[in-house]
């Protein structure tokens, strides 16, 4: 791979409007072009790698990558953007569809709100989604499903 071409990628048109193109849940920097590859291959498109020998990186800054969003630093952007496009898969494969927009919008939300949280923390938060009720069992037991991510903040210790 040619430094800084990450996520480059080439599909058919009808693919890319079949899938709605890109969430415009995400906000700030990091995994769009990682997630709209998820949305293709969960789509059933087919991953065919080429040489990127002939692609040409226009160098720019971090600077210029964050410009035009609220969240400047792309670490806390970037893991934002990290944790809401692996949850978004998981709860899609779970329930074999994507979830709705307004949902992901609130899923995008809780993320960035936990991550906040625990940069100011320190300690852990846990978003979590609703899977609705196990539909039967052999006792009747009432069983809710959810999907949870718990997470920590880094130790501070050695």
């Amino acid at each position: 791979m040619v430094d800084g071409t990450g996520g480059t990628f080439l599909c058919e048109r009808s693919l890319f409007h079949h899938v709605g193109g890109h969430d415009p849940v995400f906000k700030g920097w990091g995994e769009q072009d990682e997630d709209l590859v998820d949305a293709l291959k969960f789509a059933g498109g087919e991953l065919v790698y080429y040489s990127a020998d002939w692609l040409e990186h226009l160098s720019h800054d971090d600077h210029l990558r964050a410009q035009f969003h609220d969240e400047k630093t792309l670490a806390i952007s970037h893991s934002i953007n990290r944790i809401y496009r692996s949850f978004k898969w998981d709860w899609s494969r779970t329930i074999k569809a994507v979830p709705p927009p307004a949902a992901r919008e609130r899923l995008h939300q809780a993320i960035s709100e936990r991550v906040q949280q625990i940069q100011s923390t320190q300690t852990f938060a846990t978003v979590a989604v609703s899977l609705g009720s196990m539909n039967w069992n052999p006792l009747h037991l009432p069983c809710q499903r959810v999907l949870q991510y718990r997470l920590t903040a880094k130790s501070t210790t050695l």
